[in-house]
């Protein structure tokens, strides 16, 4: 999992009351990127693990899919985002989306952004409860780096028309000390390096809200 960036405009009329129950944190953010293909290390495939790109824009999945695998992780960035928003973001030319199944179940997605600067960010990557600790996420992370490394440019509204990227220059995200304790090992193990870190406070929603009622608060670090 890694937490969102707020790169995202807010329709106006997105709610505004996400701050209700906020505990301020003080969280360490790490960049990690992976400057060249061969710096891949990749884990072992998971045998029943199935990663396919949801091709088709939809709104709703990417919405249920954000709740189901951030609920426990604070993802609270886009709780404040309205129909519209979703419908923007998910329809960006730039934007890919991934699913990975186990069994036929959705255990995680991830989100790949292409930059004008020929990199390309995982904006958002995690699993759903059930499947972490399972041996799927090695698995499921190496299929996102090779997603990344293999994502076009050459794509109509990917690049301006003055830009001429042949390939992917770098792969990169960010996460953080709210995101799964085995997070960043995991991220290192797969050949990703940090670039640079920082530390700061954050005041963080209760991220359950209305969505579940989880018997533990995700911003406890002693959370399950």
């Amino acid at each position: 999992m890694k937490p969102e960036a707020n790169t995202h405009q807010l329709s106006p009329d997105a709610p505004t009351d996400i701050g209700a129950g906020s505990r301020q944190l003080s969280l360490t953010e790490w960049t990690l990127s992976m400057p060249e293909r061969a710096c891949h290390v990749p884990a072992p495939p998971h045998p029943e693990l199935r990663v396919e790109r949801a091709a088709v824009p939809s709104y709703e999945l990417s919405h249920a899919l954000y709740n189901a695998v951030g609920v426990t992780v604070c993802w609270t960035d886009r709780r404040a985002w309205h129909y519209t928003d979703w419908t923007k973001w998910v329809e960006n030319p730039r934007l890919e989306t991934w699913v990975g199944t186990v069994e036929g179940t959705p255990a995680g997605f991830f989100e790949l952004l292409g930059h004008d600067d020929g990199s390309v960010e995982v904006v958002l990557f995690g699993l759903l409860p059930q499947f972490r600790g399972q041996g799927v996420g090695g698995a499921f992370l190496s299929a996102c780096i090779e997603a990344g490394w293999r994502y076009s440019f050459d794509v109509t509204g990917r690049v301006a028309a003055a830009e001429e990227i042949s390939e992917v220059q770098r792969v990169f995200l960010l996460t953080s000390t709210l995101d799964h304790p085995n997070a960043l090992k995991n991220y290192l193990a797969r050949g990703f390096v940090v670039e640079s870190s920082e530390e700061f406070d954050k005041h963080v929603p209760d991220p359950r809200g209305s969505y579940l009622d989880l018997p533990f608060d995700p911003r406890d670090p002693r959370r399950p």
